[in-house]
């Protein structure tokens, strides 16, 4: 099936995990979820958020969603995708905004945990509650 988009690809044969991210108050610190743990090989799809209210991105004062696979350890900080709230940058309430794609080849081991990290920055710019949708097909 390569060639086929991702999203359609996922629809036919994938597998999706959802969960749920809370909300941040602009002061809150930095902090990290887990959002998946590879049960048997397989590769990621797609990593999609979709946040309940409208991001508004700025330059100084923001945030970042950064994904990392933590390994099975939780000590590896490979971060594997990230969407940056910067000025221009911005997403819709209940529009799914995708972090990370199968183009980036992302290929996980039984027991390694991706998780999903606010980074603030500056003095940063609220957070609304948002869905992590994990799009993955096991490898054979």
């Amino acid at each position: 099936m390569n060639g086929v988009p991702p999203a359609i690809r996922a629809a036919l044969r994938g597998k999706t995990s959802q969960c749920s991210l809370p909300a941040a108050l602009a002061a809150d610190a930095t902090k990290e979820w887990p959002i998946f743990m590879a049960e048997r090989p397989c590769k990621i799809l797609s990593i999609t958020v979709v946040p309940q209210a409208l991001i508004t991105g700025a330059n100084a004062n923001t945030f970042h969603w950064n994904v990392k696979n933590r390994g099975t350890d939780g000590l590896a900080t490979t971060e594997i995708g990230n969407v940056d709230f910067v000025a221009g940058t911005n997403a819709a309430a209940f529009d799914g905004r995708e972090i990370v794609n199968e183009v980036a080849g992302r290929r996980m081991t039984a027991g390694q945990v991706l998780t999903i990290e606010r980074e603030k920055i500056g003095t940063g710019i609220a957070a609304p509650e948002a869905l992590v949708v994990v799009a993955y097909e096991y490898e054979a």
